[in-house]
């Protein structure tokens, strides 16, 4: 069962409309720029350009004075990610959000999209926390993905872009 879903997500990955971007914004900020580009999405209407926006998040265990404490943290700081179709509005509507210090890609106003193994591996651990949360049967709470390790170096974008 744990397999059919991974590819339901996968596939329902594949089918939604638009193509994944990331935004660059300052470390510490990323909720913030999320909650921006959706008031913005709204504002400016781009709700036909915009789809959707996330901050992947992970969940991690440390040990702070030899208590095991259990948290939520940005998996990646500094980046968002954006499912967009890019035009010119849309490209305006994110870039000029405050917090946002732009695209990650080669050209800031030629945004390369994010492969779709990328898009996966950047939102398994989202699809990891709701197939736990859904109780026993699904994912268990010890599971690991093999790709939760990586980060912008995985996205086939050039380094020099990724401003860790």
């Amino acid at each position: 069962e744990e397999v059919d879903a991974l590819e339901e997500f996968k596939s329902k990955l594949r089918r939604q409309a638009g193509d994944w971007y990331v935004v660059h914004t300052y470390s510490g900020y990323e909720n913030k720029v999320k909650t921006g580009i959706e008031t913005r999405i709204q504002n400016l209407e781009a709700e036909d350009e915009i789809f959707e926006v996330q901050v992947p998040m992970e969940t991690v265990v440390e040990f702070k004075n030899t208590v095991k404490k259990t948290i939520r943290r940005v998996r990646v700081p500094g980046y968002v990610l954006v499912r967009m179709e890019l035009t010119d509005h849309s490209w305006g509507v994110v870039r000029h959000t405050p917090g946002v210090t732009g695209f990650v890609g080669q050209d800031a106003y030629n945004p390369v999209p994010l492969r779709m193994d990328e898009v996966f591996d950047m939102l398994l651990p989202v699809f990891e926390e709701q197939q736990q949360s859904q109780g026993p049967g699904h994912l268990s709470p010890g599971h690991s993905s093999p790709h939760s390790g990586r980060g912008p170096a995985h996205w086939g974008l050039p380094l020099e872009h990724l401003q860790m």
